[in-house]
């Protein structure tokens, strides 16, 4: 799975972004990459196992100091062999939870 954001503002205006992944119970994430963050701002993730078999939920919120900064939450799901299975995106604002739902 990858998660990202678009911010509609200038790197070092973004304060916070924090996304939260639900997933079929009993999956476990293997890796949590974090992107590079500019020293002003922080990524923070949590991940859920409560949904059924083949189904993912991925949310975000975003902080900017511009107060109202563009956000587009994107997600790819993968299989194992790279292949792609699922793809959405999805359009808000900052302090608006924006969520996507995935299926394998």
């Amino acid at each position: 799975m990858d998660i990202s954001a678009d911010i509609g503002t200038l790197l070092w205006n973004v304060q916070e972004v924090h996304y939260t992944l639900h997933v079929p119970e009993g999956v476990r994430a293997i890796l949590v990459v974090q992107t590079p963050t500019w020293i002003t701002s922080r990524e923070t993730f949590t991940l859920i196992d409560d949904l059924a078999p083949g189904q993912y939920e991925t949310s975000a919120i975003a902080y900017t100091r511009s107060g109202n900064a563009s956000v587009t939450l994107n997600a790819l799901l993968l299989s194992v062999n790279g292949l792609r299975l699922d793809y959405r995106s999805a359009d808000g604002v900052e302090r608006q939870t924006i969520t996507l739902d995935l299926s394998a």
